[in-house]
């Protein structure tokens, strides 16, 4: 597996079609790349040149937040964790937010294995004010 990272505005048509449609179809991270394209994207490749999985870290009210969305024939990979790790060596410090018990798990995780560069809350203590920022910059709907 190797991990490339560029802004999403900079990908390629087609990558940025294969992003999109590597997502949730109701997912935020859909509505975050019209909302920021000039986010950075970390992008896992396999050996064959699929991508695997995306990670999007969108600066939000002054923090970096990390979305992750892997391909489910790729999940339980390490591939998740690859492309988190990456992100918080860039950035620092980033804050991933949980939405189920698997994903607090993992998060919880790599809290523990790069405590300093990574903080874990609760989406649904966020989600209004997410939203309400999407449809201010009118990226609600695409």
């Amino acid at each position: 597996m190797r991990i490339r990272s560029k802004r999403y505005s900079n990908w390629d048509n087609r990558t940025k079609q294969i992003l999109k449609n590597l997502t949730l179809s109701d997912g935020y991270m859909r509505h975050y790349v019209v909302a920021a394209p000039n986010s950075r994207t970390f992008l896992a490749y396999s050996t064959g040149g699929e991508v695997m999985g995306w990670t999007l870290v969108l600066e939000f009210q002054g923090n970096f937040e990390a979305n992750t969305f892997v391909d489910p024939k790729w999940r339980r990979q390490g591939v998740a964790t690859r492309l988190i790790l990456s992100a918080a060596r860039r950035f620092g410090r980033l804050i991933l937010y949980y939405w189920n018990d698997e994903n607090q798990a993992l998060f919880y995780e790599l809290r523990n294995r790069a405590p300093r560069e990574i903080e874990v809350a609760c989406w649904w203590n966020v989600q209004h004010a997410h939203e309400k920022w999407l449809r201010l910059v009118k990226a609600w709907h695409i």
